[in-house]
């Protein structure tokens, strides 16, 4: 932890107690909306009263939108929960151990999810991280290959609009499965493709086609060209 969140810690405490609530009551707006004040102070097992003077907070500097359907996080406050994600990291010292990770693996980067915050689906922040990170990573003339799966599917449905169209290409990495459409590489790669506002390609060919029919498939002109662009990612 560095030495202005240690100081923050010993003078006013009260301050890093407040934030992390403050997080916590944001998140759990995220991943419940529309929802009710009764049901969010359950969920976090904080009062009404304490959840009703955050959520005036919230809507004075339009974090939320709040309507008889429930409480509803804007884009204003999508957008500063990112901003929380990084200052709480800092707070458990999540960043520290980022750092440790990347030399003791060797990596470049190593991003770490906060899963101590008992609200919403721990793949659904796994999702909106790595969201993030994507969006923060690739620029313009890349070219992206996504696989299919649980984990991209929610990378997908997390991923927020770019407010600027990126000059990016998106692919499916492997043909389709017999399994849902959602999770689908294809999909995937429609999904991701339409929210940084770049363009895509799809690969229509199964996963377990018969080894004999490949040479056949793949010079199918539509496919043959996803492939040629698919070994540039």
């Amino acid at each position: 932890m560095n030495k202005l969140f240690k100081i923050q810690q010993k003078i006013v405490p009260e301050i890093v107690k407040t934030a992390q609530q403050r997080y916590n009551i944001l998140r759990g707006i995220y991943y419940n909306q529309p929802i009710g004040r009764r049901a969010l102070a359950r969920i976090l097992g904080l009062s009404e009263r304490t959840i009703r003077n955050d959520l005036e907070f919230f809507e004075k500097h339009s974090l939320i939108t709040i309507s008889p359907a429930g409480t509803q996080i804007t884009r204003i406050g999508e957008e500063f929960l990112v901003e929380l994600d990084e200052y709480i990291k800092e707070l458990r010292d999540i960043s520290c151990l980022e750092n440790k990770l990347e030399k003791i693996l060797g990596i470049e980067k190593v991003k770490l999810v906060n899963g101590a915050v008992p609200v919403g689906d721990l793949r659904v922040e796994i999702g909106r991280m790595a969201s993030q990170l994507l969006k923060h990573e690739i620029k313009d003339g890349d070219i992206l290959a996504v696989t299919g799966g649980t984990t991209l599917a929610r990378v997908a449905s997390e991923m927020t609009y770019s407010a600027e169209p990126k000059d990016v290409t998106v692919v499916p990495g492997r043909g389709g499965l017999s399994e849902d459409v959602e999770i689908q590489a294809n999909t995937i790669a429609a999904k991701i493709a339409k929210k940084l506002g770049g363009t895509y390609h799809l690969l229509h060919i199964p996963d377990n086609v018969a080894e004999e029919n490949i040479y056949h498939i793949t010079k199918e002109p539509t496919i043959k060209k996803t492939l040629e662009i698919l070994k540039k990612s």
